[in-house]
C-alpha cells in the first residue's frame, strides 16, 4: 500500500490502537524522546501538516503503517 495512495479510513484501520475497537477511555501513557535539528523538526511539521495530521499522529503513522 503507497504512502501517498492511502485514505484516511484505510489509515485507521491499518493503525495500531486507533481503531474504534480501542476502548474510549485508553489513554497513551508511554512516550519517547528524540532530538532532532531545526530543519527536521520543520520537515516534519510540514509533512504532518500536508497530511493534516498533528506530528504525533504522522510518526505513528510513518512507524506503523505497513507499505
Amino acid at each position: 500500500m503507497g504512502f501517498k495512495k492511502l485514505n484516511e479510513n484505510d489509515f485507521v484501520n491499518a493503525a495500531r490502537g486507533e481503531t474504534s475497537n480501542m476502548d474510549i477511555n485508553t489513554k497513551r501513557t508511554k512516550s519517547i524522546l528524540i532530538h532532532l535539528t531545526e530543519e527536521e523538526v520543520l520537515e516534519l511539521t510540514q509533512e504532518a501538516a500536508k497530511h493534516r495530521m498533528s506530528r504525533s499522529a504522522y510518526i505513528r503513522f510513518k512507524l506503523f503503517v505497513k507499505e
